[in-house]
């Protein structure tokens, strides 16, 4: 979730009243992502493994077709994204049609347009998971598998 300020900046602006706040959110919600990298940054930097919900890879893609703020995000984005985020990253996604029987928001026309151009950015660094037939469980498994196996190959390169 967003961070206090960031969730209720989030809920002030859905208000009719306070619709100009909308003018913030892509320059907060951005602090906020860049500021998670970079602590996730410096932990790993320490020797911890850091798992990120999302990518910063998001930011290019941020807000597209905005008009206004849009263009700090994705600023933001290809700063942050000039070298890998982390040693081990997946890039979860799920048929069209299995996306939008879980969300409903979008068609499978725009999922499949968002898919290919944030596998086109992310390249070959990220590992994809299809997560169409996979539950929540499996998926959590098949990660922190992958997880562990990374810590593992640390532990042996550290003796």
């Amino acid at each position: 979730t967003w961070a206090p300020p960031n969730r209720g900046l989030n809920a002030w602006r859905q208000r009719r009243a306070l619709r100009a706040l909308n003018l913030l959110w892509p320059f907060a919600s951005t602090l906020e992502i860049a500021a998670r990298a970079a602590a996730g940054r410096a932990l790993s930097a320490m020797g911890w493994i850091v798992v990120y919900d999302r990518s910063a890879f998001d930011l290019l893609l941020k807000l597209e077709g905005a008009r206004f703020g849009a263009w700090f995000p994705r600023w933001v984005g290809r700063r942050l994204t000039r070298r890998p985020e982390a040693d081990l990253c997946f890039l979860l996604h799920a048929a069209p049609a299995v996306a939008v029987a879980r969300k409903g928001a979008h068609t499978e026309a725009e999922i499949a347009a968002v898919w290919a151009q944030l596998r086109a950015l992310a390249g070959p660094h990220f590992v994809p998971l299809d997560t169409s037939e996979v539950s929540p469980e499996a998926l959590a498994g098949r990660i922190g598998e992958r997880v562990f196996e990374l810590a593992a190959q640390r532990q042996g390169a550290a003796r």
